[in-house]
């Protein structure tokens, strides 16, 4: 856990965390972070966003105010996250799939101090997997729709040595 900036056990971390480890979602039907999110306290995944994508708030503070690392990287509010790199945010960066995530820190609470202004309501923290020497990724997705643009999906991912 690292929500002093330096890693610390969990019960010690100065603020309310929770992490998601890869364990606690393998096997879960989940086609974006924003899925692997929906079940934590304090934290809202509402539709809504840019292109039909998902808010995330934190405690009712707005997407503006929660701030989202990929490997310790910004990737701008969670308004503009999208899934793979989709949408048209100018800061929608790159989101790893499920398959690639070792675990997902949410920060619940101010933490502009560490982080600065844009985590005021709070942080969540996409911490991948090492890459190991050989490494591949196999993705398949299906849209099924006899008579509507609107339709039900299939997808299934799989990432890693092989």
């Amino acid at each position: 856990m690292t929500a002093a900036g330096f890693e610390q056990l969990l019960n010690d971390a100065p603020a309310s965390i929770t992490v998601i480890d890869a364990e606690d979602f393998e096997g879960r039907s989940v086609e974006t972070i924003a899925d692997l999110l929906r079940d934590t306290a304090g934290v809202s995944v509402e539709k809504g966003g840019k292109l039909g994508g998902d808010n995330i708030t934190i405690r009712g503070l707005g997407e503006d105010y929660v701030l989202m690392l990929i490997d310790g990287k910004p990737i701008g509010a969670s308004q503009d996250a999208f899934y793979n790199g989709w949408g048209t945010g100018q800061r929608s960066g790159y989101l790893p799939p499920a398959s690639a995530i070792e675990r997902i820190e949410v920060i619940r609470g101010p933490m502009s101090s560490l982080y600065g202004s844009a985590a005021s309501g709070g942080v969540i923290k996409v911490i991948t997997k090492n890459v190991p020497d050989k490494w591949g990724a196999v993705s398949c997705w299906a849209t099924l729709s006899p008579y509507t643009s609107l339709s039900p999906k299939t997808f299934g991912e799989s990432a890693g040595p092989f």
